[in-house]
């Protein structure tokens, strides 16, 4: 279990590559899966005020991450579900079911807009010890972010499949008629995850974009 009281300075910069041991006793990186199972171990029977089919609500983020065993990878982990989930929702529509049912990434509600979901929480620290542990907390949410966007590039690939967002979005008729591809919704992802930390009022500009007119800015 990770210290909460820790600062990013404390950590191994290779945490994340040596996340848990494979059977054989190798190093297995984390991804995307452990960061979930993360989030649901540290949630195990805790209530949180939202509605069926979300996980908590705009006013439990703090809560959640507050009570978890590690604070700064959940801030993190919590900021990328909710752009990716939200990502997909609004550009990718037609896949958003065949996307949860393989990513069931937390959702957090609106506490004002009942079943819609949330944002206005979606932020970072702005006051860090010194500038190293900004620059590292910067680094480690870059890190978090990776983990994301690898996992939909090769999730379920192997010798003769390509990864998970090619192989919904290469034969699809409704992704033809689009005009963006594969790797611009994942740039569109990353993008977002940037902004959050360097300059959160673009980010929320790109994010209404996205929404409202279902285009992909970067």
């Amino acid at each position: 279990m990770i210290d909460n009281t820790k600062t990013i300075k404390d950590r191994d910069p290779n945490w994340l590559i040596y996340w848990s041991k494979n059977k054989d006793g190798s190093s297995k990186c984390c991804n995307t899966f452990d960061l979930i199972d993360f989030f649901n171990i540290n949630e195990k029977n805790k209530k949180r005020h939202c509605s069926h089919g979300f996980n908590y609500c705009e006013c439990d983020f703090e809560k959640v991450i507050n009570e978890s065993n590690d604070p700064h990878l959940m801030r993190m982990f919590l900021v990328d579900t909710n752009i990716v989930d939200e990502t997909f929702f609004h550009l990718l529509n037609h896949h958003y079911e065949e996307f949860r049912y393989n990513f069931p990434l937390p959702r957090m509600e609106s506490h004002k807009k009942r079943g819609e979901v949330g944002n206005i929480n979606l932020i970072h620290l702005r006051k860090f010890e010194d500038e190293k542990e900004k620059r590292l907390y910067n680094i480690l949410f870059r890190e978090v972010t990776d983990i994301f966007v690898q996992d939909l590039w090769h999730h379920g690939a192997n010798e003769t499949k390509r990864g998970f967002i090619d192989g919904l979005m290469d034969h699809c008729s409704e992704c033809h008629k689009q005009t963006y591809y594969s790797d611009h919704v994942i740039n569109s992802i990353k993008s977002q995850a940037k902004l959050t930390f360097v300059t959160p009022l673009f980010y929320s500009a790109l994010r209404k974009e996205i929404k409202t007119n279902k285009k992909v800015l970067f």
